[in-house]
């Protein structure tokens, strides 16, 4: 028979826990998954400097020329989020400091007077406050639900009727941890991991598809890829 190769795998993240965004379930589930299969999570630490063969550590907030580590890597994969486009500062209007459009609760833009109640932002590109003034998530069930809100809104604007003020309702998360493993929760209520998970999600995901014709085509593209995954598993040597 024939043996794989050891790999040795490293998490390094900058905050002090991994997932700080997600549902405390989800990064539980995470933290467990990671650990099964050997990773080495390293948080609370920076990276200073990445060379041929080794990356520079250092604490988060500490002088890296006084305190600093190196770890041996033979590859380096780098994770750094996500930002608003580029677009948005030639617009000439108000952006916070993550560069986000500022919206009001009726997610209209706080542009110049005569510019209220003209432009509409939601999704990723803008930070929207919700009726009780909490920051909505950057997620893709908070942007579904803000499009629903400025469709009203942007009809309403028009017919001079009422606008409505955005009301986020968190549905819960779904995280896929890999091929046939996942988490899920909702409500509070709700809590499946791993297999159930995995077809949870995905049944969940082809459900939110816009069409019937979008959900089939999902939903055979993972059934296809399921029965190669028992394919290359039976042809593997043993």
């Amino acid at each position: 028979g024939s043996s794989s190769p050891s790999v040795d795998l490293t998490l390094i993240h900058r905050a002090d826990c991994i997932m700080s965004n997600s549902a405390e379930f989800s990064r539980q589930v995470a933290q467990g998954e990671l650990s099964e299969i050997g990773v080495q999570v390293i948080t609370d630490t920076a990276v200073v400097e990445i060379t041929e063969d080794s990356v520079r550590l250092c604490s988060a907030g500490a002088d890296p020329s006084a305190e600093s580590f190196e770890i041996p890597a033979d590859l380096v994969l780098w994770a750094a989020g996500s930002r608003p486009s580029s677009l948005l500062p030639s617009l000439q209007i108000p952006l916070d400091p993550n560069g986000q459009v500022v919206t009001d609760r009726f997610m209209r833009v706080a542009a110049a007077e005569d510019g209220v109640g003209k432009l509409f932002a939601l999704g990723d590109a803008a930070k929207c406050g919700t009726l009780t003034g909490s920051e909505t998530p950057s997620t893709a069930q908070a942007a579904m639900q803000q499009a629903d809100y400025v469709a009203w809104n942007v009809r309403a604007s028009l017919q001079n009727d009422k606008l409505l003020p955005f009301r986020y309702q968190d549905l819960g998360e779904m995280l896929s941890l890999g091929e046939d493993s996942a988490a899920v929760s909702s409500l509070g209520l709700l809590k499946v991991k791993g297999s159930a998970g995995s077809n949870l999600r995905r049944a969940i995901y082809a459900a939110r598809m816009p069409t019937t014709a979008q959900a089939a085509k999902v939903g055979l593209s993972w059934a296809t890829d399921a029965a190669f995954g028992v394919l290359r598993k039976a042809l593997q040597p043993k």
